[in-house]
């Protein structure tokens, strides 16, 4: 643990804020920050965001938090837009099925959920962290029983059809996320992207252990996921990683240098904002 915590750059000047609403007005007041505005047309419902930056450093993971802001406004729209057409989105508190899944996270969401554990009170810290660690174990093994490549451990080497074969043992082994307690999410505010993007139609009746695979999905026209992982695949010339969630903190030892490394809060967003209209004609191979 103090491996990570020494690691972990804990800065109180935020270089990228997302603002709405009221704030949209302070920020064209602010001199200190510069604006990028993103606008996009989902089920013909125009989203506006407005980004904040500093002429300053960042790292990768202060895009984070305007990451999940955009898409919570693209899901809220995404659901209005079930409700007028008679599709009922039934996904709720307590329904937890879909945590028994294995879900994957973009590198900065990576970043900014340990940190974010970091600062947690010690009791809640370690418990998360043990239960990460044991889940992360069992897969490393199945990963070293499954396939020959040394750097899937943390499953940020695979290719999609090998984590679909890997998400599908997790599913069958029936074992749950590491966040999951009395089936509710004990980080729900900073669940990862593919958590927030994951949507189901109709009634819970299909959510049963057999009839889930199967229930019908809610389509999201622009996936931020998609958009962070493309962003970091261009920013460091790397092909697209996805970090396997109860890996993560064995994950992060492996890439501590990439944790505080910096780029101007301007080339992130710029990035960032790219990605996001890309993501909009993305189709996955």
């Amino acid at each position: 643990m103090p491996a990570i915590q020494e690691t972990l750059h804990m800065g109180n000047m935020l270089p990228i804020i997302i603002f709405d609403g009221v704030r949209s007005q302070q920020a064209q007041q602010n001199t200190e920050l510069n604006i990028i505005d993103v606008e996009l047309d989902i089920f013909e419902e125009r989203i506006h965001v407005r980004i904040g930056f500093r002429d300053s450093p960042a790292t990768l993971a202060e895009i984070t938090p305007v990451a999940r802001a955009l898409s919570t406004k693209i899901v809220q729209c995404v659901e209005k837009k079930a409700a007028e057409t008679g599709f009922a989105v039934p996904c709720r508190k307590g329904c937890s099925l879909c945590c028994r899944y294995l879900i994957s996270l973009s590198v900065p969401e990576a970043f900014r959920l340990v940190r974010e554990i970091m600062m947690m009170p010690l009791a809640q810290r370690e418990k998360i962290m043990n239960r990460c660690f044991q889940i992360s174990q069992w897969l490393q093994k199945q990963l070293r029983n499954c396939y020959t490549a040394k750097k899937s451990s943390n499953g940020d080497n695979l290719n999609p059809q090998q984590l679909k074969e890997i998400s599908e043992w997790y599913f069958r082994e029936e074992i749950s996320c590491p966040f999951l307690c009395d089936d509710e999410c004990t980080i729900y505010s900073l669940r990862p992207m593919v958590c927030r993007e994951h949507l189901v139609a109709g009634s819970t009746f299909p959510c049963g252990k057999d009839g889930a695979i199967n229930s019908p999905k809610v389509h999201i026209p622009v996936r931020v996921e998609i958009a962070l992982k493309l962003m970091i695949s261009k920013l460091e010339q790397t092909r697209q990683e996805s970090i396997m969630l109860p890996c993560v903190f064995d994950w992060f030892l492996n890439n501590k240098e990439r944790c505080n490394r910096v780029w101007p809060a301007k080339t992130l967003i710029e990035h960032f904002v790219e990605a996001v209209y890309e993501a909009e004609h993305y189709r996955p191979m």
